[in-house]
């Protein structure tokens, strides 16, 4: 038991989970048995459903007080990034690179290694629990206004961007050269992932 609560889904690696709590905590149990090797504070937590994202040795959490952390596997705090804005999904990796989408209408490229930030791109709304998606060499995300944009994953540039009609608070997924998106429109979409067309839409 982690005093405090969660609202946040732990991560599993190497034999370990990685949960956050909603006292500000980042904790390190043994998958296997539950034992608590270690605990760690943070500014903030992780809220809707967001995850800890672990990186080779390295424990990214991006929490909803704003700040980009890294941890290693023994509990050793490597960096600490604040963009002064909470972030409300579960960031994602390419690499040496993390994108983290925020609450300042602004996703962020930043470095796994030193934390420092690559690119940011501004965007129409916050991002709130849609967790940004790379795929070949593109990054996907959707925002609370319900734009589901594609923007280089280099250097952050919007490559397309399609309105909904509703918020977008689900994680894109690509596959065989598509990108799937739901909206609180009640629509399903599919469209190309290169040209950002709409290949079809349901209802539901």
């Amino acid at each position: 038991e982690l005093k405090g609560g969660s609202d946040s889904t732990p991560a599993v690696a190497n034999g370990r989970l990685f949960a956050v709590t909603k006292d500000d905590k980042l904790h390190a149990l043994d998958a296997a048995t539950g034992k608590t090797l270690w605990s760690a504070g943070i500014s903030g937590s992780l809220l809707f459903g967001a995850s800890p994202l672990v990186a080779d040795e390295h424990v990214i959490v991006a929490s909803s007080g704003g700040t980009v952390y890294s941890f290693g596997f023994d509990g050793k705090p490597e960096w600490s990034t604040d963009i002064k804005a909470g972030i409300f999904s579960t960031p994602t990796r390419n690499g040496d690179v993390i994108y983290v989408g925020a609450d300042d209408h602004k996703l962020y490229a930043v470095t796994l290694r030193k934390g420092t930030i690559e690119w940011e791109a501004q965007l129409d709304s916050r991002i709130v629990a849609s967790a940004p998606v790379f795929y070949q060499g593109r990054i996907y995300v959707g925002t609370y206004k319900g734009t589901l944009y594609c923007l280089n994953a280099g250097k952050g540039k919007t490559e397309w961007s399609m309105p909904t009609g509703g918020a977008i608070v689900a994680s894109p997924v690509c596959f065989n050269g598509r990108v799937y998106v739901g909206s609180k429109d009640t629509k399903l979409y599919a469209l190309d992932a290169g040209r950002g067309t709409v290949v079809w839409s349901v209802q539901t």
